[in-house]
């Protein structure tokens, strides 16, 4: 034995002439349920290829039977789309509700609430001034710098006093 060697014979795992037995015994089973499954493959291919040139025949002869596909009624689809349209709600809220930074969605303090707005109804409910006009502003798309964007739309606001 070397001398950096640990081992001594003891300690390696050893095999039972059981275990090599039973081991062989499985082995020798899976091979005949492969030599089994390998038949019964070549059968089917054989009954799929007979199966083949006899739809060919039918179509060439024009026998062929076409089945129109099942269609959904209206209430089964109405059903099934209400409650996966549902479901994808309800996760994409859960989605919303775990983002960092992101306000939860808003709701309606009162039934006849005017809008759904982050604002009172005190302050939603007043009216704007007759000569009030809105300032023709451009929608940022994302390509240029966003402070310049704001600054631009607050030039224009405060512009409009």
């Amino acid at each position: 034995m070397a001398a950096g060697d640990d081992t001594t014979p003891t300690e390696t795992p050893t095999v039972t002439v059981a275990q090599l037995e039973a081991l062989t015994a499985q082995m020798k089973q899976n091979e005949e349920r492969l030599a089994q499954i390998q038949a019964e493959n070549a059968t089917l291919r054989a009954e799929n290829a007979s199966n083949l040139g006899a739809g060919a025949t039918d179509a060439a002869q024009g026998n062929q039977t076409l089945v129109p596909p099942l269609a959904p009624t209206m209430e089964h689809q109405s059903e099934d789309s209400h409650t996966m349209f549902s479901k994808r709600l309800e996760a994409m809220e859960l989605l919303l509700a775990r983002l960092p930074g992101v306000a939860p969605p808003i709701t309606k303090s009162a039934p006849n609430c005017y809008a759904d707005t982050p604002f009172t109804d005190a302050i939603a409910l007043v009216e704007m001034p007759k000569k009030f006009i809105v300032p023709s502003m451009k929608m940022y798309d994302g390509t240029t710098d966003p402070d310049n964007h704001i600054a631009s739309t607050s030039n224009a606001c405060l512009q409009r006093q």
